[in-house]
């Protein structure tokens, strides 16, 4: 969903209506404990969404529910407790193209990651962008695998 264009449609009669909406259609998914969301620094990612539309309901609880690891793992947390490279080892955080490169032995292409994304529409090279970011976040969940996600997951509540 692209946040700024839903706040944006006419057929809200206001950012209210527009919020409620939004928490109907996201927080039973984002909420639910029993579905795995996947993410890369997930909490800058929550603030960033706070910060942005602070009147959403679901992304408050969010913020909590993503830093109790509760239906989340964050790819960089895992990366630190299950990848075994000696970036790692000498305690440095990978970005995600490292962590591509490490865990995948390819580099993601990062050109469109600095270009203008408030700008509308989104071009081409910025939405498939936005869509190999996130899908390269299920195969590294995959071949980093869930025993990292239960450690990443324990270090973080163990904080």
């Amino acid at each position: 969903i692209d946040l700024t264009l839903w706040f944006k449609d006419r057929r809200w009669a206001s950012r209210a209506q527009a919020s409620d909406e939004l928490d109907r259609l996201l927080g039973p998914l984002l909420l639910r404990h029993d579905i795995l969301k996947v993410g890369f620094q997930l909490t800058q990612d929550v603030k960033m969404l706070l910060q942005s539309f602070p009147d959403v309901t679901c992304f408050r609880a969010l913020s909590r529910v993503v830093s109790e690891a509760r239906g989340f793992a964050d790819i960089q947390d895992m990366a630190q407790a299950g990848v075994s490279s000696p970036a790692v080892r000498a305690g440095q955080q990978l970005g995600l193209s490292r962590t591509c490169e490490v865990v995948l032995g390819a580099k993601l292409c990062k050109d469109a990651q600095t270009s203008d994304w408030s700008r509308r529409p989104l071009t081409p090279q910025q939405i498939r962008y936005a869509a190999t970011d996130a899908s390269v976040l299920v195969e590294l969940y995959s071949r980093i695998g869930a025993d990292a996600a239960e450690k990443a997951r324990e270090k973080l509540l163990a904080k």
